[in-house]
C-alpha cells in the first residue's frame, strides 16, 4: 500500500494513484470533483473527494443510489456505519455496467465528500479485494 497526502486528508492505495478532476452536479449546484485512480490487478481503486457549499444538505442514501445509478448497477448489502465519528454509508454496487461488482464507503466531513469504491470484475462478488479495507480503513482527515 502506498500513502497518499491529500489536500486536508491521508489515505493508503494498493499503488500510486493518478489524479483527475472534474465538474460535477449536485443538489447544491455543481462542483469540482477530485478523482484517485488505481488499476492493479485486474482491479480499479478509487478516491474521490468534492467540497460542498457550507451547509449543504447532504443525504447519504441519496448519494449510494447516486453512485449505483452513475455505474449502471443496483444497491446491496448497504450498511450505515460511523467511521472516525463521521456518519458515513457502506454498499455494494452489484451487476455494474453488467460485468463488475462496486464496493463502496461514502462519508461526507465538515461539508467535504469522499467516495471510496474498489471495482471488480464480476457481477455480484461478495468479498472485496484485500486492499479495499485497507485502503478504506487508512482515510484519515
Amino acid at each position: 500500500m502506498v500513502s497518499y497526502q491529500g489536500d486536508h486528508f491521508t489515505v493508503s492505495m494498493p499503488d500510486t494513484p493518478i489524479k483527475s478532476t472534474e465538474q460535477i452536479s449536485t443538489a447544491s449546484g455543481p462542483t469540482d470533483l477530485t478523482l484517485l485512480t488505481v488499476e492493479k490487478d485486474g482491479n480499479t481503486y478509487f478516491v474521490a473527494y468534492a467540497d460542498l457549499p457550507p451547509g449543504a444538505q447532504f443525504d447519504l442514501n441519496g448519494a449510494a443510489s447516486g453512485a449505483a445509478k452513475n455505474a449502471n448497477g443496483h444497491l446491496a448489502d448497504i450498511a450505515h456505519v460511523s467511521y472516525r465519528g463521521a456518519r458515513a454509508i457502506d454498499f455494494r454496487i452489484v451487476d455494474a455496467s453488467g460485468r463488475g461488482t462496486g464496493f463502496a464507503r461514502i462519508l461526507n466531513v465538515d461539508d467535504r465528500l469522499y467516495e471510496l469504491l474498489a471495482v471488480v470484475p464480476g457481477k455480484d462478488v461478495k468479498t472485496p479485494p484485500i486492499e479495499y479495507p485497507l485502503m478504506r480503513n487508512s482515510l484519515m482527515f
